[in-house]
């Protein structure tokens, strides 16, 4: 049968904003969604490395959502995708596209395909079942998606996501498709013990073509070249490696090691396949093409691997991913972010870290005046726009949250954490230490101010007034499944929860004096993110989880106590439990859908939409003139309120100062 199948700051883009010796320092402009570009390593686990269409340059992806192409001079772009774990890329061979497969672990499988050139998201693609592979055909025509499910395999038209067929003739989990050059065909490797081919111009499964072989393989591998071209299909289990002959689904081989990571699809060189066995050290094997050829013509019994080099300066445990970039280089990804490279140079392989921490991530912002104040791990510090200075105003022990009370003063604390909630009154020495409010019994979910009071949530099922003047603690509300609470006015405290069921809401005002509770009409199952005017009239803005009809929704809404009703403003068509709210009158904002920032005007009931920059926005503060966001990785971006792209990307240093895209 045949086999019709195929397969550090050199020119760094940046400006020291405040320093004098800007003009060391180059400045590329770039568009509203352009990359960061720097050697700023992924936040959590590389789950993947592939090549580029050129082959000159390579993505990797994490369980961060950022996926960042790695340039031969060391530099890497840096674009969030989302705000969940990335499983699996693939790069389509003929232009710019990425589908990324992602997941929140639970109910959210997702297939996303981006063109990385103009950053924009070209379409989505929602699964019932985690997605097991993403591959493009050998020409980009097709994309590939299999999922951890029978039937659950889906071949879609690559450049606009129309789904073509989904494979039900194959009732196997399929958890590999490839294509050969022709794109006429394709080769399928069920987990449940098969190797199938499909005809990809009638679209069905060929006739007499269906093989056992072994089962519950994981890292599916096709390759070979020349006269051999992916003529083997390779996989792991239980800390073996086993080699097939693609044609027939015979077992050629096997070989034991030590977690064992397969080089990555498409990544090794031409002759055969590489692979690392990981323990405390890494040694890195090559299958050659020769032995398996010799083995499948019969001149041979077994084919014997062969051992290329044994790493080190990697940190063997925490390897993850593996990509071949040539017979002399090597790319390793770690579970913490970090990629190392291990070159061959005079016969033996040297190791070095390929990135390096550049920027203190900023955990946390807000305004007062023309002022932005932003907190990092071990600093409170004060900056604006216009002067570009950057002071440090206090000193931070590890909270992660902040809120300005009305007297100046600052409040610390960390969300999700018994940690003790502090008070600390900023100072131009920088050295002002936080003292102690009070400590939480259970973990703190939300906190928010009014005067001189905190509001808190404890654990999803107490609401607590803080009065910082009396020093008094009392917990004002107990229930299920609390999500948020805010002071409107000094007597009325407004409950964001889910509702348990007919006759209640997912919003109740609770009278502080006597704490009676009545359920206010609002539409949805659940509510979360409250704000509320400043003025007299107390109108409550929030988010909402609804159901329309079987289809899940998020509502940003208005609760005018006055007229006891609530508004739909606007919505996002799908489930967003974890986006924001800021009012800053007339305009309410949110990143409801996470992708960009929307404004709506409350005075004139229009939207206007914020293009967001390299990483997802998590949280905003409005100063005099401007708007300034709070990205994922920890950097901000400015905004003039009257457009709608950003003015400027600004990263703080290790050495804290600022850098601007």
């Amino acid at each position: 049968m045949k086999n019709d199948f195929t397969t550090v700051f050199r020119s760094f883009p940046f400006k020291r904003i405040w320093k004098i010796l800007v003009a060391a320092s180059i400045v590329l402009p770039l568009s509203a969604q352009s990359p960061q570009i720097s050697t700023q390593p992924h936040t959590k686990a590389v789950t993947t490395i592939q090549p580029d269409s050129t082959g000159e340059a390579y993505f990797s992806a994490g369980e961060d959502g950022f996926v960042i192409k790695w340039s031969s001079d060391g530099m890497g772009e840096h674009y969030q995708i989302s705000d969940l774990r990335i499983t699996s890329i693939a790069v389509n061979p003929q232009n710019t596209q990425i589908a990324s497969s992602e997941t929140d672990g639970t109910s959210i499988h997702r297939l996303v395909v981006t063109d990385w050139a103009s950053a924009e998201k070209l379409y989505t693609k929602q699964f019932k079942e985690p997605v097991s592979s993403v591959t493009y055909s050998a020409k980009g025509k097709f994309l590939f998606v299999t999922t951890n499910t029978v039937n659950g395999a889906y071949i879609l038209n690559a450049s606009n996501g129309k789904l073509l067929k989904k494979i039900n003739d194959v009732p196997e989990r399929i958890s590999l498709i490839e294509t050969g050059d022709t794109e006429k065909s394709a080769i399928m490797y069920c987990s449940t013990g098969a190797i199938a081919y499909y005809d990809l111009t009638a679209m069905k499964a060929i006739d007499n073509a269906h093989f056992s072989t072994e089962p519950l393989l994981e890292q599916v591998r096709l390759f070979g070249s020349g006269k051999m071209k992916n003529r083997f299909l390779a996989g792991i289990k239980n800390n073996k490696v086993y080699v097939i002959d693609a044609v027939n689904g015979k077992t050629l081989c096997s070989y034991a090691g030590q977690n064992i990571l397969l080089s990555e699809r498409g990544t090794s060189p031409k002759d055969g396949l590489y692979f690392a066995s990981v323990d405390t050290g890494v040694t890195l094997y090559q299958i050659t093409e020769k032995s398996l050829s010799d083995v499948v013509a019969g001149t041979s019994k077994k084919s014997t691997p062969v051992s290329v080099a044994s790493i080190s300066g990697i940190p063997g445990k925490k390897i993850c991913s593996l990509a071949l970039k040539s017979d002399f280089s090597a790319m390793f990804g770690t579970n913490d972010g970090q990629i190392y490279e291990a070159r061959k140079e005079n016969g033996s392989f040297t190791t070095s870290l390929l990135t390096k921490k550049m920027y203190e991530p900023i955990l946390d912002i807000t305004s007062s005046g023309d002022d932005i104040y932003l907190l990092t791990k071990t600093s409170l510090y004060k900056s604006s726009y216009d002067s570009k200075k950057i002071t440090q105003v206090a000193v931070n022990s590890s909270q992660e949250q902040f809120l300005i009370l009305s007297d100046g003063s600052i409040v610390l604390w960390t969300k999700n954490s018994k940690m003790a909630v502090q008070r600390v009154i900023p100072s131009d020495s920088g050295n002002s230490m936080p003292s102690t409010l009070f400590v939480p019994k259970s973990n703190i979910r939300q906190l928010h101010s009014y005067e001189k009071k905190l509001v808190y949530v404890l654990s999803n099922s107490k609401v607590g007034i803080y009065d910082i003047d009396k020093k008094k603690d009392t917990i004002v509300y107990t229930g299920v499944s609390v999500e948020d609470a805010i002071l409107a006015g000094s007597s009325t405290l407004y409950v964001a929860k889910a509702s348990s069921g007919e006759g209640d809401s997912a919003i109740v005002a609770v009278t502080i004096t006597n704490g009676e509770t009545v359920p206010l009409k609002t539409d949805g199952y659940a509510s979360y993110a409250l704000a509320s005017d400043s003025d007299a009239s107390k109108n409550i803005f929030g988010i909402a989880l609804n159901d329309l009809n079987g289809v899940s929704v998020t509502q940003v809404y208005q609760y005018i106590p006055d007229q006891r009703k609530s508004t739909v403003l606007f919505k996002y068509n799908q489930e967003d439990s974890n986006a924001f709210v800021k009012l800053s009158y007339p305009v309410l904002f949110s990143n409801l859908g996470k992708n960009q920032i929307y404004g709506y005007n409350l005075e004139t009931n229009k939207v206007k939409m914020y293009r967001r920059t390299s990483s997802l926005p998590v949280k905003m503060a409005v100063t005099k003139d401007r708007s300034v966001f709070l990205n994922m990785d920890g950097g901000i971006s400015w905004y003039n309120p009257n457009t709608q792209t950003p003015l400027a990307e600004w990263y703080l240093t290790t050495n804290g100062e600022w850098v601007e895209f």
